[in-house]
């Protein structure tokens, strides 16, 4: 697939923060180095296009790099937290023919020798990227969903806001996949959280200037009852997204009531 919309943005802005930790942070630049040895061990690796990739990782420069380069191969990609106890069968379930672990600094690679038999991949593997993501499974054994990327990254090819976000929602969630690539097609910066824990988040949100909190409704309410909005200084928010579940409406009327100039918008769940 053509990325040069989101990869003319890096370059665009190659000066420019991209992702911010609690130690450092990378420019646009060091995204695309990132990018150009990720299309390197892709082909030494023999990882070719069309593949169907498990990408265990969390928010970083290498994997948000690595997202790129499986994407311009028209690889289908699985996203895998490493927090998920359920592994082996994220892998088993999606059919994947290669594992990337990024874990650890050097990237690890394995090849399952899996065939790929589900009627849903082989029509899309080779025609365009996908991206597998995996529910809950509160019920049973966990729901693969398989997406076509060219649809779903078609609303990044038109500007949207520049705004300083933290990653609350997780790399292998809708929502976490949707705030990475609206980030970086529009030259925003990326601020990643030491934990989900809601103090945590809230000294990071004050510490770094975050513009945009995408969150659950189960964590503002801990927010708000709480009331770290006392401790920390939450006025920097532009904007609170929130989804991933149902939204009580308790919760957004007190939400309302202590941020009434911060707009709030639902998402998705």
């Amino acid at each position: 697939m053509d990325i040069s919309f989101i990869l003319n943005n890096i370059l665009g802005n190659k000066g420019a923060q991209a992702v911010i930790t609690e130690t450092k942070a990378y420019l646009f630049s060091d995204i695309y180095d990132e990018y150009v040895k990720a299309k390197l061990f892709l082909k030494e690796n023999s990882i070719d296009s069309g593949r169907i990739v498990s990408l265990i990782a969390d928010f970083k420069p290498q994997s948000i790099a690595m997202i790129l380069a499986l994407i311009e191969n028209d690889a289908i990609l699985v996203h895998i937290s490493p927090t998920i106890k359920t592994i082996d069968s994220f892998i088993r379930i999606s059919q994947s023919e290669f594992i990337i672990d990024l874990r650890e600094e050097t990237p690890k690679t394995e090849k399952t020798n899996v065939t790929v038999s589900h009627e849903m991949l082989l029509s899309l593997r080779g025609k365009n990227p996908g991206l597998i993501l995996f529910s809950s499974g509160t019920t049973g054994e966990p729901k693969a969903a398989l997406h076509n990327l060219c649809f779903l990254l078609e609303k990044f090819k038109k500007p949207g806001k520049v705004l300083r976000t933290v990653t609350f929602l997780l790399f292998d969630h809708i929502g976490g996949f949707n705030t990475l690539l609206h980030t970086l097609s529009n030259g925003g910066q990326i601020v990643l959280i030491a934990s989900r824990d809601a103090d945590v988040v809230c000294g990071t949100i004050e510490r770094n200037q975050v513009e945009l909190l995408p969150a659950s409704p189960t964590f503002l309410n801990l927010l708000l009852l709480n009331k770290l909005y006392e401790k920390h200084d939450l006025s920097c928010l532009k904007l609170i997204t929130y989804g991933t579940e149902p939204m009580p409406q308790s919760t957004l009327d007190m939400l309302h009531h202590v941020f009434p100039n911060i707009p709030r918008k639902q998402t998705y769940g």
